[in-house]
């Protein structure tokens, strides 16, 4: 499978083009920033299912026994090949979670009646247009999954990488080298700097 590309068409969407050199260490660290969302466009009406399997690592094998628990904006869900409908629809992915909470959120869990909230979906009712995907990825999904979606490069609200930085002070003696639009960057003040005033910044991780 092709992982996902995210194209902006014209230059009012034009955001920059971050790259970090890391430690092995910091590379690790990084993938907490994924529970924060990564912003991936498809087709309205695709299937979870296809969509996923688009994510770089995300084979069917991986996706049917590593992935436990599907949240679409915030409900626990069973069905993968439900189609993808709304703007900006939020997907998180968990492993197996702890307690009778992870058992019920759990998919095809037998006790997922005990949810509160069921959704029902009805692809002919899709309208074909490019949507926004924020892709989630929490606990052993991030860490088997997170290097290598940040090494090929996401698209990110910017505030979600200048709170997770300032957040983390100590990440920066994880970083050996910035690179913004392909020119080197003294620091990472001089990061902070060119990220104000933009709203998403495209990342890439290399070590």
């Amino acid at each position: 499978m092709t992982p996902h590309t995210v194209t902006y068409a014209s230059p009012k969407d034009a955001m920059p083009a971050i790259t970090l050199q890391l430690s092995q260490e910091g590379m690790d660290k990084f993938t907490a920033l994924l529970q924060s969302g990564v912003e991936i466009e498809t087709t309205a009406g695709e299937p979870l299912l296809q969509f996923l399997e688009k994510i770089p690592g995300f084979t069917p094998e991986y996706i049917d026994n590593d992935i436990q628990t599907i949240f679409l904006d915030g409900t626990a869900i069973d069905d993968v090949h439900a189609p993808l409908t709304d703007t900006e629809t939020v997907i998180a992915l968990s492993a197996s979670m702890p307690g009778l909470s992870g058992a019920i959120y759990r998919k095809n869990s037998i006790h997922s009646p005990l949810r509160s909230v069921h959704h029902h979906y009805d692809a002919t009712k899709v309208e074909k247009k490019t949507i926004s995907i924020y892709l989630k990825l929490f606990n052993s999904i991030a860490r088997d999954r997170g290097a290598e979606m940040l090494r090929q490069g996401v698209t990110l609200k910017t505030s979600t990488i200048v709170t997770f930085l300032q957040t983390r002070p100590w990440l920066a003696d994880h970083i050996q080298a910035v690179m913004i639009n392909d020119d080197p960057a003294a620091n990472t003040d001089a990061l902070m700097h060119t990220l104000q005033g933009t709203e998403r910044v495209h990342l890439a991780l290399t070590n």
